[in-house]
């Protein structure tokens, strides 16, 4: 497709190769208008969910709101009588605290 002179036609340009004679190698291709910019928002994004993340593992940790109440730290026999090492506290929502629920661990002593 070359010209008499030796030149190339219009819109046509040279394809270098690259790798071994003979073989077709990778063309070369400028990046899309704009992409440093995309580049750096990318990152400028990352750094600032970076900070986020250990801004939320630094900040101290509100204790649930709840009522406490007793509920059994291990398997328990039947008809042993309960002490207060049988019991441990935990701290349920409301809706969840069944009536006559015990929040004391010496309310079980003997029962």
């Amino acid at each position: 497709m070359r010209e008499r002179d030796g030149s190339l036609p219009e819109g046509q340009g040279r394809r270098g190769r690259r790798g071994r004679p003979g073989r077709p190698g990778r063309r070369w291709r400028l990046p899309p208008p704009g992409w440093r910019r995309a580049v750096a928002l990318r990152r400028a994004a990352a750094g600032l969910l970076a900070v986020l993340a250990l801004g939320l593992l630094a900040a101290p940790r509100v204790a649930p709101a709840g009522t406490p109440v007793l509920v059994a730290a291990r398997d328990l026999a039947p008809g042993v009588a309960l002490g207060p090492a049988d019991v441990a506290v935990r701290t349920l929502p409301p809706e969840l605290v069944p009536a006559g629920a015990l929040a004391e661990p010496g309310a079980v002593a003997g029962r």
